[in-house]
């Protein structure tokens, strides 16, 4: 078999095709270089974009909660403060009376205000219709003023008292 030799003109048209084949490609490798570091830079930006918003997200969703949780405790009774006005026993006695009092409504703290008011009436009658006993003494009160609000505020007047221990 005989070779047939590459003939000049033909040698020079490969190495051309070749030679810009390379150029080609090494333009190519370099265009794509250059859009991919772009889209790169991009994404870097937008990455940071999203994670500013996050954190300003959470920071409103944060603020959002505590308000929320401010309100909540606004629209609950908190606590309740019974206070004997009137024929005052002594200081002990009154706070012992005091205490038991609020003890007996202690089922309305985290109640909503709303449902308290609603229930005003059976507050006054548990007191009411309910002896309170200290120091062999029973003691009956007569509810005076009641203010509902975070506080449930009750003013209460002995309206009698027998002692036992006769």
């Amino acid at each position: 078999m005989s070779r047939t030799p590459i003939k000049e003109g033909q040698r020079k048209f490969i190495a051309g095709c070749i030679i810009g084949m390379l150029a080609g490609f090494a333009a190519f490798l370099f265009f794509y270089g250059e859009t991919q570091e772009k889209q790169i830079n991009k994404i870097r930006e937008l990455q940071a974009g999203i994670h500013l918003l996050e954190e300003q997200k959470k920071a409103l969703i944060d603020a959002e909660e505590r308000k929320n949780t401010e309100l909540e405790k606004k629209l609950t009774v908190q606590e309740i403060r019974i206070s004997i006005s009137g024929r005052k026993p002594d200081k002990a006695t009154r706070t012992e009376l005091e205490h038991q009092v609020a003890e007996e409504l202690h089922s309305l703290i985290n109640q909503s205000i709303a449902s308290v008011a609603d229930n005003r009436e059976l507050i006054v009658k548990a007191i009411e219709k309910k002896p309170f006993t200290f120091a062999d003494i029973v003691y009956h009160f007569h509810v005076r003023h009641i203010v509902i609000y975070s506080s449930l505020s009750i003013e209460i007047d002995i309206s009698g008292s027998e002692d036992k221990s006769r």
